[in-house]
């Protein structure tokens, strides 16, 4: 049976901290399977990158010829270039603040509300200061957040909405 080339993306290069950049290998699969399989592909990267740098490495892997046969590796590690540069450029989609933005809005409404900090236990508002300056952190923080530290996000936006609910008013 005649194989096409397809790509397989991992996680696997960790390039800093904060980043994980994806690296496409190229491998040979049943024929027949190159379409479900970009597709496939596509659909994964878009949750993690934008649609425009996830449309250059769908249209660097549409370009390919895929009717290399095993033996030709030296056509296949050239026809992979522009993958690797599509690649390369992908741009990490930002993280979702929705929830954050909620929870310190909710968190601001609930202060004013009692109009001074001194409505409030000391502890609780202690508490309560320190989970919103930490939210405000995150969601002013430059570089943004991606995609792919949606969790720290969410973790802030949790224990802001945990704080805020635990304001103890002052008997």
């Amino acid at each position: 049976m005649q194989q096409n080339l397809v790509a397989i993306y991992s996680f696997i290069e960790i390039t800093s901290a904060r980043k994980f950049r994806e690296v496409v290998h190229l491998v040979f699969v049943g024929n027949g399977k190159l379409s479900a399989y970009i597709s496939t592909l596509e659909a994964n990267l878009k949750k993690t990158y934008t649609d425009e740098s996830v449309k250059e490495v769908v249209t660097a892997l549409k370009a390919i010829n895929y009717n290399y046969k095993i033996g030709d590796q030296g056509l296949v590690d050239e026809a992979s270039g522009p993958v690797y540069e599509a690649v390369a450029m992908l741009e990490y989609r930002p993280a979702n603040l929705d929830e954050l933005n909620a929870a310190i809005a909710a968190g601001e409404a609930k202060v004013d509300k009692a109009e001074s900090p001194d409505w409030f236990t000391p502890d609780s508002w202690a508490a309560y200061k320190d989970a919103y300056n930490a939210a405000v952190d995150v969601r002013d923080a430059d570089p943004a957040y991606t995609a792919l530290e949606q969790d720290i996000v969410d973790e802030a936006a949790q224990a802001l909405a945990d704080a805020t609910a635990a304001l103890e008013y002052v008997d």
